[in-house]
């Protein structure tokens, strides 16, 4: 996705730049984060339409959701509760 690749090229500009040293610089932090430094993009369209980087925050979201809903009313089908959820974080 471009996101990651603005975000990769951006960090190696930076280390050329300012530090010299590839090694220590800010592309090997970037690499620290998340799954060797992959940068999620998710981006939403003026129709609806989304990129599928918005489904990791979605699922996220909808799993805290569970989580409280199910604390309050007890474990009654929670993949069912979950795709409750998901589905409104679509919805809205």
């Amino acid at each position: 996705m471009r996101v990651n690749q603005d975000y990769i090229k951006k960090a190696k500009d930076l280390d050329t730049r300012l530090i010299g040293d590839q090694q220590d610089g800010f592309d090997a932090e970037l690499n620290t984060f998340g799954r060797d430094g992959v940068v999620l993009g998710p981006i939403v369209g003026a129709f609806g339409e989304m990129s599928s980087h918005v489904d990791l925050p979605a699922d996220v979201i909808a799993g805290a959701l569970t989580a409280e809903h199910l604390s309050y009313y007890g474990d009654r089908g929670s993949k069912t509760v979950k795709a409750y959820y998901r589905r409104v974080l679509y919805r809205a």
